[in-house]
């Protein structure tokens, strides 16, 4: 009896230590050889989208040499175990330090936690990596990253400054309801606010069935009800 009590406690104890799953909170666009960056450049062919499962994110040292050395932070994907380091440029981010920028590049949400609350059209904008008229600040950030804090020092402005490459860069504008675009290209403001409720109320829902602290049948009972005040 003792032995499997003790059996029981140790695999516990080894499931808590390995903590909850972790997600990139942005997309990360992908650059051969040491050009990946906290600038996050948006030039880049292909991209590691919001929402993807990552392994192990630290900080450690890259060294060229024994006296040539530099933080960098280090990760890969649950997928395919591809490794990644991101190097951090201090003068793009000041008031930032490289372990502020690994804890915001990564989430315990996943891409339908990460996005709750926005429209349809902001979800597809973030999966394809664009900005488009209409954008909240939050998805713009889901989308692009946070912009670099030399330029952008404050995310409450209405002027955003993103980089391309080293020499190209992207303003994103946001109007006086902060989103991207005119003044009256949100369109029917109170219905998307209505369908981003709904949809954190399901999310909400199906954390406490996954919790175990409702049962199916009250989930299904209280889905339905969501449903009808669509």
């Amino acid at each position: 009896m003792i032995m499997v009590l003790f059996a029981v406690h140790f695999q516990t104890n080894g499931n808590a230590s390995s903590g909850p799953k972790l997600y990139t909170a942005y997309n990360i666009w992908e650059w051969s050889g040491f050009n990946m960056r906290c600038i996050n450049y948006k030039g880049g062919r292909s991209m590691i989208p919001a929402g993807t499962e990552i392994l192990d994110p630290k900080v450690t040292d890259y060294c060229t040499n024994p006296t040539d050395c530099t933080k960098v932070i280090r990760f890969k994907l649950a997928s395919n175990k591809k490794k990644y380091k991101i190097f951090f440029t201090p003068a793009y981010h000041p008031g930032k330090t490289i372990k502020d920028y690994k804890n915001n590049m990564f989430t315990a949400k996943n891409f339908e936690e990460l996005t709750a609350g926005l429209t349809q059209q902001e979800k597809t904008a973030i999966k394809t990596g664009v900005i488009q008229n209409g954008m909240s600040k939050k998805a713009v950030l889901i989308s692009y990253g946070p912009p670099p804090e030399h330029a952008t020092p404050n995310l409450n402005g209405n002027v955003w400054l993103y980089w391309k490459n080293k020499k190209r860069t992207e303003k994103i504008l946001f109007n006086s309801k902060n989103r991207t675009g005119p003044e009256n290209v949100q369109g029917n403001e109170r219905e998307q606010e209505t369908a981003a409720s709904i949809e954190e109320k399901f999310l909400a829902l199906k954390r406490l069935l996954d919790k175990g602290l409702i049962t199916q049948d009250e989930y299904d009972k209280k889905k339905a009800e969501l449903l009808e005040n669509m």
